[in-house]
């Protein structure tokens, strides 16, 4: 019984609750610049991680459109 209301249940999401906000929030691409920060963040203390390196590129890349 419990499973099906965990299932069933939303959550708290930022996502849907404020439709005009939301959209503002993704069309200014706010997700992926907060998580490009936390990355750079990183990487100032974990300069050999080729992981995140590759996953800041791909972001910026995803950013500028190319």
């Amino acid at each position: 019984m419990a499973q099906n209301k965990l299932k069933n249940s939303g959550g708290n999401k930022k996502i849907g609750r404020n439709k005009v906000k939301c959209a503002l929030y993704k069309s200014l691409k706010k997700r992926e610049k907060n998580k490009i920060k936390k990355i750079q963040k990183h990487l100032r203390g974990h300069q050999n991680d080729l992981q995140s390196l590759q996953a800041l590129l791909k972001l910026k890349d995803f950013i500028t459109g190319k």
